[in-house]
């Protein structure tokens, strides 16, 4: 299944709108297994439940004239079983969570978060560094 691409225009500031998408990684039912503070990249997982295997979230946020943009990327988590009903539940998904990221940044001042190294997690699980470029993790 292809992953589903949902995007959020915002007049704000890329670190703020990145503070806003790391704030739910943080504080939701995910587990972080990457993030880059300085490109504003974050690759993240939703823990599986009885009904769902969870999904595999990838977000970039990227400066624009009028402030910045976030994109999105949702998929099935890595090496679990695929059923045909998966591309409207991640496209589902991207959208939840880009409701969650909308009322996390209306109406006052970005949700603060918790401080966390710029990291990506390698085939072997170990934490390596990322600050510059694409995901050098698995």
């Amino acid at each position: 299944m292809p992953p589903i691409k949902t995007t959020l225009q915002s007049d704000k500031t890329p670190s703020e709108l990145f503070a806003a998408i790391l704030h739910i990684a943080q504080t939701g039912k995910h587990m972080i297994t990457g993030v880059s503070n300085e490109t504003h990249q974050l690759l993240f997982h939703s823990t599986m439940t009885m009904m769902s295997f969870g999904h595999q979230y990838f977000a970039v946020v990227k400066s624009t004239p009028g402030g910045s943009v976030l994109e999105l990327i949702t998929a099935n988590r890595p090496n679990v079983p695929m059923s045909m009903i998966d591309d409207r539940k991640n496209k589902k998904s991207g959208q939840k969570m880009v409701e969650a990221v909308t009322r996390a940044i209306s109406g006052g001042p970005t949700p603060a978060t918790a401080p966390i190294q710029s990291f990506a997690t390698a085939h072997d699980k170990s934490r390596i560094p990322w600050t510059t470029g694409n995901y050098p993790g698995a």
